[in-house]
């Protein structure tokens, strides 16, 4: 990721431009699951909502930019998936300090499945949580929290490495806070609420579902960024099983030298309908960022927004029909690492 990183002109310009994170997306989905993983964690979810939520960038952003420190975000928890209304993470702020104190407060308030393993360098993370002021709570915020250094996590968070994701080498995770203290700064309330001077919380949003939503608005960006992802490796898988469906010679009772599997009727409709309806799932990417792209209203449910969730699913459905076909469509040699078929569809299930 470093490596890639380095080869961004401007990593801030790429997290602004949703048709060119998607586009990263789309190249990466190609090459290697995990790099995209990670590159969507980093890139959408940790510094688009960073870049989007701290409208007084009270945040050092350079270490983030330079990757000298990896940002991941932390919202589903163990015992309630990402059900925002039992969430059980608390943030209460302390009046006589102006701080907050982290806390998870039972078994099933991990945080499930972050890549918050216990090696890799250091790391923050975006965690949602309850804030809890004057004994009231306000809704479910992103809060910065420094989670590791580079010997290891730091003082009052557990990390307790889950067993490996078979075709990821993602360090994925369960994590819990001991009561962590947190400067004020921490607090990511965007546009949508703020905690004043006197230890007052405001807010121009009513609902608390709805300062939740807009707090989480990067998931959006990031659908389309793993649909795109996801179309990416599937047209891979496609192009390399159309190519040895012309090169792999088969039996044929009216040829001496064999004919290819292309010319049987039955292997060439499976393939071609695979790239029809991945023609299809292209264009309908293409137009779905196109109306990301648009001006919308401030509700969570705009035309936009439906659209996208409905493409998401229809999309990666499709990149994995395409990609099983094409592992199917090649034989044994579909299930070897080494013609990546196997390894591409891996990614997108």
């Amino acid at each position: 990721l470093r490596i890639l990183n380095e080869g961004i002109p401007s990593v801030e310009d790429l997290v602004t431009a949703t048709d060119h994170l998607v586009s990263l997306h789309e190249w990466l989905g190609m090459v290697d699951g995990s790099l995209t993983t990670l590159a969507t964690i980093h890139y959408n979810l940790f510094l688009g909502s960073l870049l989007r939520l701290d409208t007084r960038r009270t945040t050092d952003l350079s270490p983030f930019l330079r990757l000298r420190r990896y940002g991941t975000v932390l919202i589903t928890e163990l015992g309630y998936g990402n059900n925002a209304a039992a969430l059980e993470t608390t943030a209460t702020h302390d009046p006589e300090t102006d701080t907050f104190v982290l806390h998870t407060p039972s078994p099933g308030a991990q945080k499930f499945m972050p890549n918050t393993g216990p090696y890799g360098g250091p790391k923050s993370g975006l965690v949602a949580a309850r804030l809890i002021v004057r004994g009231q709570d306000c809704g479910v915020f992103l809060f910065l929290v420094p989670l590791r250094e580079q010997d290891g996590p730091l003082p009052g968070i557990r990390v307790r490495p889950l067993s490996q994701t078979p075709g990821s080498s993602v360090d994925h995770a369960l994590t819990s806070f001991d009561r962590v203290v947190l400067p004020r700064t921490a607090l990511l309330s965007g546009g949508h609420g703020e905690l004043t001077a006197d230890g007052t919380f405001r807010s121009t949003t009513g609902s608390r579902r709805r300062r939740f939503l807009r707090s989480i608005q990067r998931v959006t960006t990031g659908k389309l960024c793993l649909s795109a992802a996801a179309l990416g490796g599937a047209r891979a898988a496609l192009t390399i099983s159309v190519r040895h469906a012309h090169r792999r010679h088969t039996f044929a009772p009216a040829s001496r030298s064999g004919v290819p599997l292309f010319a049987y009727r039955c292997h060439q409709t499976r393939l071609l309908g695979a790239v029809a309806r991945a023609y299809a799932a292209t264009f309908l990417l293409r137009e779905t960022i196109r109306a990301a792209g648009a001006p919308q209203g401030s509700g969570p449910d705009d035309e936009a927004d439906v659209l996208v969730a409905a493409a998401k699913g229809w999309i990666t459905w499709q990149a994995r029909d395409i990609a099983l076909e094409c592992r199917e469509r090649c034989g044994a040699q579909g299930l070897l690492s080494a013609n990546r078929v196997v390894d591409l569809l891996t990614p997108i299930e």
